[in-house]
């Protein structure tokens, strides 16, 4: 009996220790898979689904976390600027500023579509490979946006220069069409 609780006491402090594994970088979201790493020809095979699938409508919410940490819920509709919600701490910020919400909302990744955070995790991830930092991505399985993108330090336990990005919500929308 003894050794049936040992052993359980052991097998759970050994699972928590490897729950906590690679997350004393202060990484906030979930840890990305080893098979998630970016790869350029999956990055734009993904990346062309994504085009191929004619979404011009569609709102989604995302969490950013690194330099700064927050949330926003971005709606997308053709023939208009994107609006921007701030949903985290900033509440206050300029979100009606389209100059300021495409270079700070998700920074440091560029633009609030979704066809402009690829081309900016594009950049980021060539730049930061060069850099030998981890990057890693995660694709939508049925509108292949990115939901999950990572980058960091390779060396783990380096506290800093790390940003994560999520989208946590995805919503196709009407074209708002449908009563002409």
């Amino acid at each position: 009996m003894k050794k049936a609780i040992v052993f359980l006491l052991a097998a759970g402090i050994l699972s928590c220790n490897a729950g906590q594994q690679g997350q004393s970088d202060g990484r906030h979201l979930e840890q990305l898979e080893q098979s998630d790493i970016f790869d350029m020809a999956v990055f734009e095979a993904e990346r062309a689904a994504w085009e191929a699938s004619g979404l011009s409508a569609y709102q989604f919410t995302a969490e950013i976390f690194g330099p700064r940490m927050d949330t926003f819920t971005v709606t997308v509709r053709p023939g208009t600027e994107p609006e921007v919600r701030c949903e985290g701490q900033d509440r206050g910020m300029k979100t009606n500023d389209p100059e300021w919400v495409f270079e700070w909302a998700f920074a440091p990744l560029r633009g609030v579509t979704i066809d402009e955070l690829y081309a900016s995790m594009r950049e980021n991830a060539v730049m930061d490979a060069s850099e030998n930092r981890i990057v890693r991505i995660r694709y939508n399985k049925e509108y292949h946006y990115p939901e999950s993108f990572f980058s960091g330090p390779s060396e783990t336990g380096i506290d800093g220069g790390w940003y994560d990005f999520k989208i946590t919500q995805f919503e196709v929308l009407g074209s708002g069409d449908e009563g002409l």
